[in-house]
């Protein structure tokens, strides 16, 4: 049990400097400290697609972990995270020098690795790979785990600048579409046929895929047909880098050959140009993938703000077989392109670990086959999705809904918000003055404007917070008018006659005067504040009606309308009215 690998048991998970653990964090960065807070956008980033991310740092997991050595103590933590957080991916974040390897002994051929660098031992949590405790790691009696409970890949960083670019490429490939294209190269003629392992990838690319072959048997390869290859202008339409760049020739450390007689070196790296998409490289080549030297090609394509998001590369010697270019190594290329297409392992750490679980029947009984097991590792993140093109998450925002901006409010006035991506509280303030925090949706605050200065603006401010920072601000200005009075009936220039009921719309007054032409006619002292005029005892003309609003005995303010009176034409209608229904009465009608 991981208990059982670590000092005070008890209290494993109360250490007082540790991140703040998840119940469930599905992804997990392991860095120093240097490069903690830009691993960190990184696992921000994660987040909005597995179940808990979180990064921690070196110096604190070997104070906390035991083990023979750091290497132990990592995976003693990754087994733990594994066994009581749930995690499923782990990045290593940085080269040697950051994050230690692990190397493994390994015999083929009369040739020895003593110190053959793999990341497997990160991932693969059983037994302990030193079972008869000699030192030499991976031996076949030492209980070696073949398959990986966690997916481990590694970004080779060193630099902030290198650890910025890596996970800026993380992102943009995440979000760019992916392109139905894949390229195969092969370098060098004669027997075995290198074709053989770009065919038999080619078995397992679906057909709606555009295959792309570079080989060295039809055309001679030059530096740039290889830029061509990487920026999708090589051999015709569609003009876009490859989702699967595969490759086949002889190396080193710092470049492989292209063609039988041309080299591509780390230094030529920096010429490529496919920034909108970067493929996933694998190769068969000798030494291309030593990252414990400074630096291997590998690391060079994953560190180019160009290049590869990731590369599936040897370690140490390639092994292939003088009847078959594809055996041995070429068979763990090959099931990368199984293990994607045809069984749909797309995370690039679970495609790496299932591209190796056909071969470990063969690694367990044959030391060729073990020998390219162990030394391919991964270089990149082992969480990102071949396949998939991720929809970018929702921005952190917050909005308020109510009231708007540049609006008149008055009395208790509910302010709301909208918020999107992940806030989960949001602080409302007036006028600077902080009022109220809401943690719970919709994210509300009930404002009492009384109190506040009458006809003058006030500012409302929201800052909406996700987990506990701050991550958007939004701000409203309105007018605050508690008091308000308006005549509302007769309107201004309205012709009246007889009994008009003068209405008003009153707010913040408790009591209402009215007047004629200046000389008050009645006081009301309740809602709905109104007054029976009647205008016959007005004489026809313009006349001016005046409501004045008081609160608590204080005049506040006026409204004031003219309107004509004209009772003397009503009159004389009537009076007409009446003369014809008498003259009907008596019988006279008009000719």
């Amino acid at each position: 049990t991981v208990a059982g690998t670590v000092d005070n048991p008890d209290v494993l998970a109360a250490y007082e400097d540790r991140p703040a653990p998840l119940q469930t964090e599905e992804y997990i960065i392991i860095t120093n400290s240097t490069l903690q807070s830009t691993f960190q956008t990184l696992a921000d980033h994660k987040a909005n697609y597995v179940n808990g991310t979180n990064v921690y740092e070196v110096t604190w997991i070997y104070s906390n972990y035991s083990g023979v050595d750091n290497q132990e103590k990592i995976r003693n933590f990754i087994k733990d995270m594994y066994q009581t957080h749930g995690t499923q991916y782990c990045l290593l974040g940085g080269d040697i020098s950051v994050v230690p390897y692990r190397g493994f002994y390994v015999t083929n051929g009369g040739y020895t690795d003593s110190d053959m660098a793999a990341d497997m031992y990160f991932g693969c949590l059983d037994g302990t790979f030193n079972d008869d405790g000699d030192g030499r790691w991976a031996e076949p009696e030492d209980g070696v785990d073949w398959l990986m409970e966690v997916f481990v890949g590694r970004a080779p960083v060193e630099t902030v600048a290198e650890a910025e670019n890596f996970v800026d490429k993380v992102t943009t490939h995440e979000f760019a579409p992916r392109p139905e294209v894949c390229q195969y190269h092969a370098a060098g003629l004669g027997s075995p046929d290198t074709r053989q392992l770009a065919w038999d990838c080619e078995y397992w690319t679906p057909s709606t895929y555009v295959k792309k072959e570079l080989f060295e048997h039809d055309q001679p390869v030059t530096t740039e047909l290889w830029r061509s290859a990487w920026d999708g202008t090589f051999d015709g339409e569609p003009h876009t880098p490859p989702l699967m760049f595969q490759h086949f020739g002889g190396g080193a450390a710092d470049g492989y050959f292209i063609n039988s007689d041309v080299l591509w070196y780390i230094s030529d790296v920096p010429s490529l140009t496919n920034s909108d998409f970067f493929p996933v490289h694998m190769g068969v080549s000798p030494y291309c993938g030593e990252f414990t030297v400074n630096d291997c090609l590998a690391e060079a394509y994953i560190n180019d703000d160009c290049g590869a998001i990731a590369c599936y590369m040897n370690d140490s010697l390639t092994w292939f077989s003088a009847q078959d270019a594809s055996m041995y190594c070429g068979d763990f290329i090959e099931s990368e392109f199984r293990a994607l297409f045809s069984d749909g392992k797309e995370h690039l750490g679970e495609l790496l670990n299932q591209a190796k679980s056909y071969w470990v029947s063969s690694a367990e009984n044959d030391s060729t086959y073990r020998w390219s097991y162990y030394q391919i590792n991964l270089l990149g993140d082992p969480e990102t999705p071949v396949l998939t093109q991720r929809t970018p998450p929702e921005p952190d925002t917050v909005t308020i809904t109510n009231p708007n901006d540049g609006e008149e409010v008055y009395g208790t006035v509910v302010i709301t918000t909208s918020v999107t991506g992940c806030i989960n509280a949001v602080e409302f303030y007036i006028d600077g003055e902080f009022k109220y925090a809401d943690t719970k949706l919709p994210f509300e605050y009930v404002w009492d404007t009384w109190g506040y200065a009458e006809d003058k603006q006030h500012t409302i401010l929201v800052k909406g917070y996700c987990s506990g920072e701050l991550k958007d601000e939004d701000k409203v200005t309105v007018t605050v008018n508690n008091f308000y009075i308006q005549i509302t009936n007769p309107e201004e220039g309205d012709t009246v006659s007889g009994i008009v009921t003068v209405t008003t719309d009153v707010r913040g007054y408790d009591a209402v005067e009215f007047y004629i032409d200046n000389e008050l006619k009645y006081t009301d002292t309740a809602a709905p504040f109104q007054y029976e005029w009647d205008t016959r005892e007005y004489p026809d003309g313009s006349h001016t009606i005046t409501a004045r609003g008081f609160a608590s005995g204080v005049f506040a303010e006026k409204d004031e309308v003219t309107c004509i009176v004209n009772n003397s034409g009503q009159c004389a209608g009537t009076v007409l009215v009446l003369l014809l229904v008498l003259l009907g009465a008596l019988g006279i009608k008009r000719h």
